[in-house]
């Protein structure tokens, strides 16, 4: 995102990419959708020229493109202004997630959030959310409770298309 700095990440670190056809930057993001994918690679490697990361993926979701066709909700906020808003931030992605983990957020993590188009309606987006490792922290993820939500928050735009009132409204 053109808001955040490669030197020194930012509390949240966006990056966009295509996901047409094999082998495309994100092609692969399609897999989060499933538990099963979720499972295979829990762990989002990120490399600038001066430093490597690993972060535990904690949430995937599908949003619109705008946050004006999402309620207000925007996942392109690079850095937040309180642990208030961070806090209130990460219950929003939590309520949306697609999968339900047990990777723990504190406010003073930092953030990665990997954007590309999705299928769902026009404007969808899918949205996969990692944190980074804490130092002395072990990068494997506990899998033993990982689930699917079974009643993830989705855009307004989803219930529209698929017929059905919003349990959120």
């Amino acid at each position: 995102d053109y808001r955040n700095s490669i030197n020194e990440l930012d509390d949240n670190t966006i990056i966009y990419g295509s996901n047409y056809g094999n082998n495309l930057m994100f092609s692969v993001l399609e897999q989060y959708k499933s538990l099963e994918g979720y499972k295979k690679a829990p762990l989002i490697e990120f490399s600038t020229l001066d430093k490597s990361y690993v972060f535990k993926i904690f949430a995937v979701f599908i949003a619109t493109d705008s946050p004006a066709t999402d309620n207000g909700f925007s996942y392109t906020i690079s850095d937040f202004a309180s642990d208030n808003r961070f806090g209130e931030f990460i219950s929003e992605v939590k309520n949306r997630s697609l999968i339900l983990t047990n990777v723990s957020v504190q406010t003073d993590d930092k953030l990665i959030t990997l954007v590309t188009p999705s299928h769902e309606f026009d404007g969808s987006r899918l949205v996969v959310m990692g944190r980074m490792v804490r130092e002395n922290e072990s990068s494997d993820v506990d899998m033993s409770d990982v689930t699917f939500n079974t009643s993830p928050k989705y855009p307004q735009m989803w219930y529209d298309k698929k017929g059905e009132s919003n349990p959120f409204a």
